[in-house]
């Protein structure tokens, strides 16, 4: 894998190729604006009346919930 970050011009250290916001056409900008991601029909991501996020945290949410192990 380590490779295949290098080919792709990451650091060999990233966690994956395909989790930087940069692979999907975000800059580090984007990461302080807000989305709207709120859906009052059903419990998702939010699991709160929270009706925005900065992308930078709900990336940051995202990995903990499908990257972090399982205990």
């Amino acid at each position: 894998m380590n490779e295949e970050l290098l080919k792709a011009g990451k650091p060999a250290n990233a966690s994956s190729p395909k989790l930087s916001h940069l692979d999907y056409g975000f800059t580090d900008e984007d990461l302080e604006k807000d989305v709207f991601i709120y859906d009052g029909r059903v419990e998702g991501v939010t699991k709160s009346d929270k009706k925005t996020w900065k992308l930078k945290d709900l990336i940051a949410y995202l990995k903990e919930i499908y990257c972090e192990k399982v205990t």
